[in-house]
């Protein structure tokens, strides 16, 4: 069984689409939901790369190959950006896995 997000997916598109708006900071959006501006920036470059199926759930938790495992990796080695880089821009729900590989 998949996890259950702690924010629904209209929230995050809300909070997303009035930051693109220019209605507020990550940091006051975040203080509004009692969330982190981290949170709510990696609201926003998961929508900036897949839109509103950024914030689709899935009944199961995902399952990745070791060539996969591997790519991301060698993609985070070699200067992909932050832990949290990688994991949207290869839809990994959460950074978690790349860090404690």
């Amino acid at each position: 069984m998949g996890r259950k997000s702690k924010y629904s997916k209209e929230l995050k598109l809300s909070i997303v689409k009035r930051y693109l708006d220019g209605e507020g900071s990550t940091v006051s959006l975040a203080k509004e939901i009692n969330a982190t501006d981290g949170v709510v920036g990696n609201w926003v470059k998961q929508y900036k790369v897949s839109g509103e199926n950024a914030f689709d759930t899935s009944s199961k938790n995902a399952s990745y190959t070791k060539d996969f495992k591997e790519q991301v990796v060698l993609d985070y080695l070699n200067g992909g950006g932050s832990y949290n880089d990688p994991a949207i821009k290869y839809h990994i729900s959460s950074s978690s896995p790349i860090k404690n590989g």
